[in-house]
């Protein structure tokens, strides 16, 4: 399974129980199931400011620093879905994603292009209508 956060997330969100996700009960419950997670940071988030000198994630009121940012973020979730298919304890044909507010937006586009991604889960999705906000297709 493969989690991608919100803005203003943390894969160090997914390993803590009290988080706003809740999202140590999440990831244990799925590796107690029997299932592999690997989540990432996303451009601008995390540890990961330290690539955009220390500035925070674009707002919506950036719309073309938002939509790199999430263009940027999906096409690292690619080549992390590569990653995971040379190796040999994967099962790469029930190969999972779930995103959460920014991470559905970058779900649902993987998804939409990847045909790895067997099943999504996708929660809190932002409301992205604007053409501006839209991202390109990412997955080559």
């Amino acid at each position: 399974m493969v989690i991608a956060d919100g803005i203003y997330g943390s894969k160090e969100r997914w390993c803590e129980d009290n988080s706003w996700p809740k999202g140590g009960l999440v990831t244990k419950s799925l590796l107690n199931a029997g299932f592999a997670v690997m989540i990432l940071d996303a451009a601008y988030h995390s540890e990961r400011t330290s690539e955009y000198d220390y500035v925070s994630p674009p707002p919506l009121t950036f719309p073309n620093e938002f939509r790199h940012m999430v263009i940027q973020t999906a096409t690292e979730y690619c080549r992390a879905i590569d990653y995971l298919s040379t190796r040999s304890e994967i099962d790469t044909s029930r190969i999972g994603m779930m995103g959460l507010s920014m991470g559905a937006l970058i779900t649902f586009q993987l998804s939409s292009c990847d045909p790895r991604i067997k099943t999504t889960i996708a929660g809190v999705s932002p409301l992205l209508r604007l053409p501006k906000l839209q991202a390109v297709k990412v997955c080559t």
